[in-house]
């Protein structure tokens, strides 16, 4: 009975997570980017425009149609910096290799990557500290404090 109301506790406080906004998206950012500093990835851009810049791929070449069909731009929220991600690899580098490295260059990709890493943290290490818990608290019902019976000695036989 007290595994069962220790189960259900937990899953009652994993539900006020969940409800709480652990999932829901924030709409502050992490931090800001200094553009005054070059970027870490510059090497891969070109400036194709600026007030507010935009950039694209220094691989794709010059006059390359940039609308829907051809990819798409991530924006930086605060500074509305943008970068242009091919659909097709371009470069040697994949549309997903564009991806990530216009997301590091704009303010989404910490904010985007932390949510999803606490997300998987929670989901991944929630059972295991649950079940966890649960046996620790069945092994405190049983008498003793880490759930090993308490009869046996060090040498495996009964006292």
């Amino acid at each position: 009975m007290n595994i069962k109301l220790n189960i259900a506790q937990l899953l009652a406080a994993a539900a006020a997570l969940f409800a709480g906004g652990c999932l829901v998206a924030h709409q502050e950012m992490i931090k800001t980017i200094d553009r005054s500093v070059p970027m870490e990835n510059s090497r891969l851009w070109r400036q194709v425009k600026s007030a507010p810049a935009a950039y694209v791929p220094r691989a794709l070449p010059a006059g390359a149609r940039t609308g829907p069909g051809q990819g798409k731009w991530i924006e930086d929220p605060q500074d509305h910096v943008s970068f242009f991600v091919p659909r097709a690899e371009c470069g040697h580098l994949s549309p997903g290799i564009w991806e990530g490295e216009a997301m590091k260059a704009t303010n989404r990709y910490s904010l985007e990557g932390q949510k999803l890493k606490n997300t998987k943290t929670l989901l991944v290490r929630w059972p295991f500290e649950a079940m966890g818990n649960a046996l620790v608290a069945y092994g405190q019902g049983m008498g003793g404090s880490s759930g090993v019976n308490s009869s046996y000695g060090s040498r495996g036989g009964k006292h």
